[in-house]
């Protein structure tokens, strides 16, 4: 019974690792880190770390705006359908907008681009 619910916990920790992209940024070796944002280091204050993003990603004022209007059309498109999304595939869609919108705003990097592919993954094959 222990094992069991061991098991189901770590089922739930494995689309955690898909999204944070962990495991597939370590797979690839073409990966350059040079253009990858680092991890906010312990000591960096909260200012400090968005001033460290901000070049990365590019204004959260400009990102928001774009991330709002990819998700109006998804909003849109989600309720003029006769069988709505599931969830899943819904919510999918709206992490898909987000990153589509820091690429779209900011610096295209390779970590985008492996995070939509794992939320486009997870949106066809939930786990």
């Amino acid at each position: 019974m222990v094992q069991a619910k061991r098991a189901d916990a770590q089922k739930i920790k494995q689309p955690l690792a898909v999204l944070g992209g962990e495991s597939l940024r370590k797979e690839n070796p073409l990966r350059d880190s040079s253009t990858a944002p680092s991890a906010p280091s312990s000591q960096l204050s909260v200012s400090d770390t968005l001033d460290q993003r901000g070049p990365v990603y590019g204004s959260f004022r400009e990102n928001s705006r774009v991330a709002v209007s990819l998700l109006e059309v998804i909003n849109a498109e989600q309720k003029a359908r006769t069988v709505p999304l599931p969830d899943y595939e819904y919510n999918a869609l709206v992490m898909i907008a987000e990153k589509m919108s820091r690429i779209l705003v900011g610096k295209s990097h390779e970590d985008n681009w492996i995070d939509i592919a794992g939320y486009a993954e997870l949106g066809r094959n939930p786990r």
